[in-house]
């Protein structure tokens, strides 16, 4: 504890979070426990700001190498996000649209999807969150790309999908994207990656997903598709990057052609969520006429790795 240049050792008082006094022997803490812990300290008539800790029981991820660092052809991928719910009888019309896009060769591996389960409360996938308003969804299912609320659709025949779809995919990426991510206790750490094709500004973030969600979904469609309803994929867990209440684009980090960042990221999981069947999608956003947009996106499974990919 400083004030000014002097070092304070003694009359100390430490409170965490919840103003609540804790005692911290010798100036230090200590925990083998993981989580992310806050603490303030109060001196005379001083008080200082809240030092925030995440604590880990596990090394920082690491970044895989970049195995081609001249170049800037990356892969590229978009984001589909999908909004549902289990309450929704007619969201099967979307989930059968985007099972079929995902068994399609020519589409499977250009597209990250994530299921904002936000249309009832009581849907075991369900999320609180204003992504829906921030993408003007004020009916379900509804879809959209890149987090562009301009592209927000619903339940339409795969055609048109593949033109609207088509019409996204041919945008440039823009960069290339790696992480490594790895579950300590009820923490997900990430280590995110962003090398820029050119100069210019950049916005990285990260949302945390959940696999294998059961859930009795209500089904007003009388479709032929052979898919289950009811296993919910893809679930929209957290977010970290958003920067505004309808603006959820990521962190910004200003690069040179080539040049590339980190970032450090921690997710708290709760008790119902398993574990083995998280994964995070991590982004990229640019300026795309005006406003931010997702130009590209990688998910990278809980204990494991993704390298930067490059088309060529």
């Amino acid at each position: 504890l400083m004030i000014g240049d002097s070092l304070i050792t003694e009359g100390v008082k430490f409170y965490d979070a919840n103003d609540k006094p804790v005692e911290i022997e010798n100036m230090q803490f200590k925990t083998t426990v993981p989580g992310e812990y806050s603490f303030w300290a109060s001196y005379k008539a001083f008080l200082s700001k809240p030092v925030d800790i995440k604590a880990m029981s596990v090394a920082v991820p690491v970044v895989p190498a970049d195995i081609k660092p001249e170049s800037t052809a990356f892969t590229k991928r978009i984001m589909l996000i999908q909004f549902t719910g289990t309450g929704c009888g007619y969201c099967p019309g979307m989930i059968e649209l985007i099972g079929q896009l995902a068994k399609d060769s020519q589409y499977s591996d250009k597209f990250v999807h994530v299921a904002c389960h936000s249309y009832n409360d009581n849907d075991p996938a369900f999320i609180e969150c204003n992504l829906p308003s921030a993408m003007g969804v004020n009916a379900y299912p509804n879809a959209c790309y890149n987090l562009d609320a301009s592209t927000v659709f619903g339940t339409q025949n795969l055609s048109k999908t593949h033109l609207d779809f088509d019409k996204q995919y041919n945008k440039a990426a823009k960069a290339g994207i790696a992480a490594a991510a790895v579950l300590d206790g009820n923490q997900v750490v990430v280590k995110a990656g962003i090398k820029a094709g050119e100069d210019g500004n950049y916005r990285l973030a990260a949302w945390l997903l959940e696999d294998g969600i059961q859930g009795k979904q209500a089904n007003y469609m009388s479709g032929t598709w052979t898919g289950d309803y009811n296993t919910h994929n893809n679930c929209l867990r957290s977010m970290i990057g958003q920067v505004g209440s309808k603006d959820f684009t990521g962190d910004s980090v200003n690069l040179k052609a080539l040049e590339k960042a980190e970032q450090f990221m921690v997710f708290n999981t709760k008790s119902s969520w398993v574990g083995e069947n998280l994964h995070v999608v991590i982004f990229v956003s640019t300026n795309d006429g005006g406003a931010y947009h997702v130009n590209n996106i990688i998910d990278c499974p809980v204990n494991s790795s993704v390298s930067y990919e490059y088309s060529e």
